[in-house]
């Protein structure tokens, strides 16, 4: 057998999570469950029909014409998050808390135009709603992988791309037979697997949108209204992989770490009804316009690889700044509530979302050939599909304080006989307020939980199964004016 080396760093961290935009990225901006004020909080979100509520107008901009006077209100929220990562038979634990000031704040302005008939009211709301806090999603994951390596991903690419040279060829790690013209790595020279395996993520930034609305209140019985939203992106991933062999081969570790920072900002349009058919039932519906995002995208990559006859160890690192747009897709929302005035109400939301409309586009800066955005659009395509969210509340009025519960369902946005079909988030939530000719005041508790198969690395040996869970206390402070 002859053996070749090089040493020359180009592509090394081809198969560590993401050098580019992908998948994730569509499932990242697109897949949230948003926390808002404590009444919608308490009620599962589902106010679309409801109205008179900062964060129902978020669903639907009619809900701002409900209102009858001038409104403010902000809500703080204190969260905490735990995530389990199970590994080949380990579970690594990460827990994570946080407090917001302002996760939900905004304004009405309720102008009475005195007509008996017609628009009885013209309303305009400004609000700010942080949709989601990208610190509650940390996690570990360890385990002794004895069915592969992070280097088989190296070698089938070098195989595949013989003209790209690689820094584990000079390591040992992964070997070339250019004789039999066949390339493997040290593990398979040795015959089986096994090496210890860490990784880690700690992402930060958060999601939030600026919402401007007016409504109309025509007769006190149809509501009319519309939004102009602005995004505003922040998301930065600081990740690390180490693998160690367990094994007598040349090969000894390897480390990883990469750094990925996305900012950027967007804009959408909402347009929604609601209609009180009678003091009993009401009805709403809302249309949500595709959203537009302008991106700018950091990445930094460090690495290092040990052998046992190579003392200093081989690092290299690589930097990229690009930027592109993606388009997140339209939702449709209908709504309907059971009302008994001054008691009880019954009130549930359900949205449409098709993922698969998702798009990616870099116009001409196609920065890695091999991650072009036309193959992630047809990823995204052929991978995720439509899926209904549900969301549930109730609230009885009990004297001084309403009691509210609620339920809240977003199915998965992965096709059938994908690996996270089954993927789906729940919610649960409880609340209670207290409300005055002035001021009122919300206090609510959300549980939320999801579970994601995922890999660490391009091969299907790397595969872990992630829990994760999110408790939230949100409390509103209201007063009219």
């Amino acid at each position: 057998m002859k053996l070749k080396f090089f040493s020359v760093l180009t592509l090394a961290l081809l198969a560590f999570a993401s050098t580019a935009q992908n998948i994730d990225d569509a499932i990242r901006y697109n897949y949230l469950a948003p926390v808002g004020s404590a009444k919608s909080v308490a009620m599962g979100g589902a106010l679309g029909s409801i109205g008179a509520d900062i964060s129902a107008v978020s669903t639907n901009p009619a809900s701002v014409g409900v209102f009858r006077t001038n409104y403010f209100s902000f809500t703080p929220s204190f969260n905490m998050s735990k995530s389990t990562a199970s590994y080949y038979g380990n579970d690594s634990k990460v827990s994570k808390s946080k407090f917001n000031m302002f996760d939900d704040v905004g304004v009405v302005f309720s102008l009475d135009t005195e007509r008996e008939k017609g628009c009885k009211m013209v309303n305009f709301s400004f609000a700010y709603d942080k949709f989601h806090d990208f610190r509650l999603n940390r996690m570990n994951v360890s385990g002794a992988n004895n069915k592969g390596s992070f280097l088989d991903g190296e070698v089938y690419y070098y195989c595949e791309n013989p003209s790209d040279d690689n820094m584990y060829l000079e390591a040992g790690a992964i070997l070339i037979d250019t004789l039999a013209n066949e390339c493997f790595n040290s593990y398979q020279e040795y015959g089986q697997y096994g090496s210890t395996q860490l990784y880690e993520e700690k992402p930060s930034g958060s999601i939030g949108v600026l919402n401007f609305s007016i409504g109309c209140n025509l007769n006190d019985k149809f509501y009319i209204g519309g939004s102009l939203d602005i995004y505003d992106v922040n998301y930065s991933m600081d990740s690390r992989f180490k693998e160690v062999s367990m094994l007598p081969t040349d090969f000894e570790n390897l480390s990883l770490s990469k750094y990925f920072s996305s900012k950027g900002s967007g804009v959408g349009v909402k347009l929604g009804g609601i209609v009180w058919l009678n003091q009993f039932v009401r009805v709403g519906a809302a249309m949500h316009s595709p959203v537009l995002l302008s991106m700018n995208d950091v990445f930094n990559s460090r690495e290092t690889v040990s052998t046992t006859y190579i003392k200093t160890p081989n690092q290299g690192s690589s930097y990229d700044d690009f930027k592109w747009t993606m388009t997140l897709p339209g939702k449709l929302v209908g709504s309907v509530a059971m009302v008994i005035p001054s008691f009880a109400m019954l009130s549930v939301d359900c949205e449409y979302v098709n993922y698969a409309n998702t798009s990616m586009d870099d116009g001409d800066d196609e920065i890695f050939s091999y991650n072009s955005l036309s193959g992630v659009n047809d990823e995204i395509e052929q991978t995720l599909h439509n899926a209904l969210n549900l969301k549930a509340g109730a609230e009885i009025n009990l004297g001084p304080a309403v009691v509210r519960g609620g339920f809240a369902y977003f199915g998965s946005p992965y096709k059938s006989g994908e690996v996270n079909e089954s993927a789906k988030k729940m919610v649960y939530s409880a609340g209670i307020g207290f409300g005055g000719a002035v001021a009122s005041f919300d206090l609510a508790y959300r549980f939320e939980h999801n579970k994601l198969n995922s890999r660490i690395y391009s091969t299907n040996d790397s595969q872990y199964v992630l829990k994760n869970n999110i408790g939230s206390v949100v409390a509103t402070f209201g007063f009219r004016f």
